[in-house]
């Protein structure tokens, strides 16, 4: 993996924890009259970062089945451009030949 796309995905992680960060802090915590945390704030948090990290990994296992699909329906249609290449190569061929046969038959002098 090069440079530039393990910063793209350190930026993305920090993206997501921040916005995880923000969401379950805000629906969390209740006050600042204390200084620790308390035990439904916590219980609250745990259960709404659990959340969020099961929501990620069901959109990345559907993403990585649903891209498995698109990839597979790219090679299909690009072997099946291959294929109708090559058979309008071989027709271009035939037709190249055929030309050339009916030039020489042309060319033979009457005896």
């Amino acid at each position: 993996m090069d440079l530039d796309s393990q910063l793209r995905q350190f930026k993305d992680f920090l993206s997501l924890y921040n916005t995880i960060t923000e969401k379950c802090f805000n629906a969390c915590v209740d006050g600042f009259f204390r200084r620790g945390v308390e035990d439904d704030e916590n219980s609250c948090i745990n259960h709404c970062v659990d959340k969020f990290a099961n929501t990620n990994q069901l959109i990345m296992k559907t993403y990585v089945e649903v891209q498995g699909k698109i990839n597979e329906k790219r090679m299909e249609d690009f072997n099946n451009q291959i294929k109708q290449q090559e058979e309008q190569n071989n027709q271009a061929q035939q037709v190249d030949t055929n030309t050339q046969a009916v030039i020489q038959q042309e060319e033979k002098p009457i005896t």
